[in-house]
């Protein structure tokens, strides 16, 4: 059975996903994080046969964990991400899928000091815009006929100035959204 996609230029998807990564925080400390995500994705049937490019907006938070740090002191880091996302497919019994995102990551950075600490510097908080790309991976699973599409992935990530995570893995769960003509 393979998913039926035709006619594509009538279908859009609608999902979430979830990825976790390791960053390496410098002096042997590592965090996981883990990044939540939405988006919207199109398809258009290329000439070749089963293939087709799928193209997408995506919207995502990055939750960094409190790691063990002194209790009076800490810097806190708040990351949202938006980007655009063009990739081909191949429609079969499992969907096999390669595509390229670009955007931008918008990252917060605050200082909590107890109450018996204060803080006089003028650098908190600070806002960083800082552009990505991500080269993704993936094996789509058809449920339903295609209706649902579970899709485990694997991502090469780049941020600007952070080399602190380079790779990510999870998993898209995407629904079709189908419209007569």
């Amino acid at each position: 059975m393979s998913v039926n996609l035709d006619p594509l230029m009538n279908l859009i998807s609608l999902g979430a996903a979830f990825a976790a990564s390791n960053r390496n925080d410098g002096g042997g400390v590592t965090s996981r994080i883990h990044h939540y995500e939405v988006f919207a994705q199109s398809y258009l049937k290329l000439p070749a046969n089963n293939l087709f490019l799928r193209s997408g907006v995506r919207l995502g938070y990055e939750h960094i964990p409190d790691e063990e740090a002194p209790q009076s002191i800490k810097i806190r880091e708040q990351s949202f991400r938006g980007g655009f996302e063009l990739g081909i497919l191949y429609e079969g019994l499992m969907v096999p899928s390669i595509s390229l995102q670009a955007g931008v990551l918008r990252r917060k950075l605050t200082l909590d000091t107890s109450s018996q600490i204060t803080s006089k510097s003028t650098d908190f908080p600070m806002i960083e815009w800082l552009p990505m790309g991500i080269l993704n991976l993936g094996l789509g699973l058809p449920i339903e006929g295609g209706k649902l599409i579970l899709e485990p992935f694997y991502r090469f990530v780049w941020i600007a100035k952070d080399t602190r995570q380079t790779s990510q893995w999870g998993i898209d769960a995407s629904w079709s959204l189908s419209f007569e003509n």
